[in-house]
C-alpha cells in the first residue's frame, strides 16, 4: 500500500512541476531554458511515465522480476531534474550578478528575473522531497531500534510520518510559487521600486577620443535639465505658431491697449488634459494668456473679468472632464446625439462659453476704455485619446465640436462691436472650422493659430503679437471651411459591428489576469482614395 501511495504522490508532484515548467512564469526560464529546459522537461516526463507504470504494476509477477531495476532507474530520473533545476538556478544567479556587476539598467527592471531564482529554488526542493523519501522512508515494524553487530541503531522513519511532513510542505510551497509568480507579474513596479534598477556605468572603447559620449554629464542637475527643456519649447513655439490671415492689423505695437475675450484666456488648454497624455506641462512653470499679454500690452481686463473663477461650482479649476456647471449657457448634446460624457481622456464633448447677454454687464465707461483697444478673442478646443469627438450635433445647432458655437459667434460680434479690430487665436491642436471668422458678419481682421503651447508657449503668443517673432509656421494639414462639406463626414460615424467581440490584450484586468472583451467599431471608407489633399485636388481639377 505504501509503495502505491509514493507513486502516486511522485506521480503529482511532477506532473505539477511538469505544469509549472510549460507555464512562461517568468522570462528568465524562457531566456536560459534551450537544452536545459527541455532535458528538465523529459527527465519529469520520465518521472511522470515512471510512477503510472510502477503504480499499475505494482504487486503483479512480472513486475517483481524487473522492480529493482525499476526503482533504481525511477530514483536516477528523479535526480535528473534535480540536477538540471540546480544548474539552471545557477545560470539565472549568475546572469543576474553579472548585469548587476555592468550596471545594467535593466537588472531588475523585469521582476521575472528575481523571481526565477526563487522559482527554481522551489522547484528543486519539490523534486527533491520525493527523493529524500525514498531513501529516508522504510516500512514501520513497531520497533524503535535494530541491533547491527552489536550496535543498537534507530529505525528509518516510517512512511505515514514522512507522508504527514512532506505533504503539507510541498503543498506550501506549491501554493507559494503560484502565487508569488502572479503577484510579481501583476505588480513587478514595486520589485523594481525594492531592488533599484542597478547602477549605470559609462564605458568608453578604444581610440573614441572624439567621439561626444558625454550626454549624462551636460545636466547634471533636475534645474538645469528644466531650463534647457523650456527654452527648447520656447523655440519650438516661436517657430510653430501659424499666421493663418493678417489684413495689416498686425503686429501690434508694444505697450498697445487690448481687449480679451473668451473662457480659453482664463481656462486655456496647454496641453491635452488626459491624465495619460504624452504631452504634459507643470502648473509651476505654466505662463497664463494673462500673465504673457500684460509683459506686452496694457490688458483692459473688463471682458475677462466677467469669466467664471473656476470651471465648477465646487471650485475646480480643471480644464479636462470638468463639469463646466459655472457655464450655464453652454451648449448641450441635441436630443438623438452622442452623448457628452461618453468621450473619454480629457475631452468630454463640452464647449463652454459666456452668452453673449454676459456682456450687457459692462459699464459705459469701461466699453469706452475698450473702444480703441484690439480685441484678442480665444477660441479653444481638445483632443481625445481613445474615442472620437462629438461629431454630431447640439443643441444650440452647432453641428459638431470642432465648430464654432453659438455663444462663441456672438461673443466675436461683441468684440467687433466693442473694439476697434479683432484678431482671433485658436487654442487647440485640431484643426477648427474657421470660415465664419474668414468672411461675413464674424469676420476678424487677423488669426492666428497658437495650437496647445504647453508651459511658456503663450510668451511666444504676446511676441508674435507684437511683432517681436515672426510666425513662420505653415499649416500641418488643410483646414476645411466647412468640415460637412467633405465626403468623410458623410460616411462618418459610431458604427459597431453586431456579430462580435474582440479581446484587447492590452488592457488586461489585474484581478483576472484576462484581456477585456469589447465591441470593435468600424467606418466605411466609402470614398476610397479621397481623403484630405487627394479630394481637395480632384475637386478643384474638376
Amino acid at each position: 500500500m505504501f509503495q502505491k501511495m509514493r507513486w502516486i504522490l511522485g506521480f503529482v508532484i511532477a506532473l505539477v512541476s511538469l505544469v509549472l515548467q510549460a507555464i512562461p512564469v517568468t522570462s528568465m526560464i524562457i531566456a536560459e531554458g534551450g537544452a536545459l529546459w527541455i532535458l528538465t522537461t523529459i527527465a519529469l516526463a520520465l518521472v511522470v511515465v515512471s510512477c503510472v507504470f510502477g503504480c499499475v504494476c505494482e504487486g503483479k509477477d512480472f513486475y517483481k522480476k524487473i522492480a529493482r531495476p525499476h526503482k533504481v532507474g525511477h530514483n536516477v530520473a528523479l535526480l535528473l531534474p534535480l540536477l538540471f533545476t540546480v544548474i539552471r538556478a545557477v545560470i539565472a544567479i549568475s546572469d543576474i550578478l553579472g548585469r548587476a556587476n555592468t550596471g545594467d539598467p535593466d537588472v531588475f527592471g523585469n521582476s521575472a528575473a528575481i523571481l526565477s531564482v526563487g522559482f527554481f529554488v522551489l522547484l528543486a526542493l519539490v523534486i527533491a522531497l520525493p527523493i529524500a523519501g525514498c531513501v529516508a522512508v522504510k516500512e514501520y515494524t513497531g520497533e524503535e531500534t535494530y541491533v547491527v553487530n552489536g550496535v543498537t541503531r534507530k529505525k528509518k522513519m516510517s512512511g505515514s510520518s514522512f507522508r504527514m511532513i512532506t505533504v503539507p510542505i510541498i503543498s506550501v510551497m506549491l501554493v507559494v510559487v503560484l502565487a508569488v509568480t502572479v503577484a510579481a507579474n501583476a505588480f513587478p513596479q514595486y520589485l523594481d521600486n525594492a531592488f533599484g534598477r542597478g547602477e549605470r556605468h559609462v564605458v568608453t572603447p578604444e581610440n573614441a577620443e572624439s567621439w561626444d559620449t558625454d550626454y549624462y554629464g551636460k545636466t547634471p542637475t533636475p534645474k538645469e535639465a528644466k531650463e534647457n527643456a523650456l527654452s527648447v519649447l520656447k523655440q519650438t513655439t516661436n517657430e510653430g505658431m501659424i499666421l493663418l490671415k493678417n489684413n495689416g492689423v498686425l503686429p501690434l505695437e508694444k505697450n498697445a491697449s487690448v481687449t480679451p475675450f473668451g473662457k480659453g484666456y482664463v481656462f486655456p488648454f496647454f496641453d491635452s488634459p488626459g491624465t495619460d497624455s504624452s504631452m504634459k506641462h507643470s502648473f509651476d512653470y505654466a505662463v497664463y494668456p494673462k500673465t504673457a499679454l500684460e509683459e506686452k500690452f496694457k490688458v483692459i481686463p473688463y471682458a475677462a473679468d466677467l469669466q467664471p473663477k473656476a470651471t465648477t461650482t465646487a471650485g475646480s479649476t480643471s480644464n479636462g472632464n470638468a463639469s463646466f456647471d459655472t457655464y450655464p449657457d453652454k451648449p448641450n448634446a441635441a436630443a438623438g446625439t452622442k452623448k457628452l460624457e461618453d468621450n473619454s481622456f480629457g475631452a468630454n464633448g463640452q464647449i463652454p462659453e459666456l452668452s453673449v447677454t454676459r456682456y450687457g454687464e459692462l459699464t459705459p465707461a469701461q466699453m469706452g476704455e475698450m473702444r480703441s483697444s484690439t480685441g484678442l478673442v480665444f477660441l479653444s478646443r481638445t483632443g481625445s485619446e481613445g474615442m472620437d469627438l462629438k461629431f454630431d450635433g447640439y443643441d444650440d445647432g452647432t453641428p459638431h465640436y470642432l465648430s464654432l458655437t453659438v455663444n462663441e459667434k456672438e461673443m466675436i460680434k461683441k468684440a467687433k462691436e466693442l473694439c476697434s479690430k479683432v484678431v482671433v487665436l485658436v487654442n487647440s491642436t485640431n484643426p477648427v472650422e474657421l470660415g465664419p471668422v474668414m468672411a461675413g458678419e464674424c469676420e476678424a481682421d487677423a488669426i492666428l493659430w497658437v495650437g496647445n503651447p504647453g508651459e511658456t508657449g503663450f510668451e511666444s503668443m504676446a511676441s508674435i503679437l507684437c511683432g517681436e517673432v515672426n510666425p513662420s509656421a505653415r499649416t500641418y494639414d488643410i483646414l476645411p471651411r466647412d468640415f460637412l462639406k467633405n465626403p468623410v463626414m458623410a460616411n462618418f460615424g459610431d458604427y459597431e459591428y453586431s456579430n462580435f467581440k474582440e479581446l484587447r490584450w492590452e488592457t488586461i484586468s489585474l484581478v483576472t489576469h484576462q484581456p477585456t472583451e469589447f465591441t470593435p467599431k468600424y467606418v466605411e471608407y466609402a470614398e476610397g482614395m479621397y481623403m484630405g489633399y487627394r479630394y481637395y485636388e480632384t475637386a478643384h481639377d474638376i
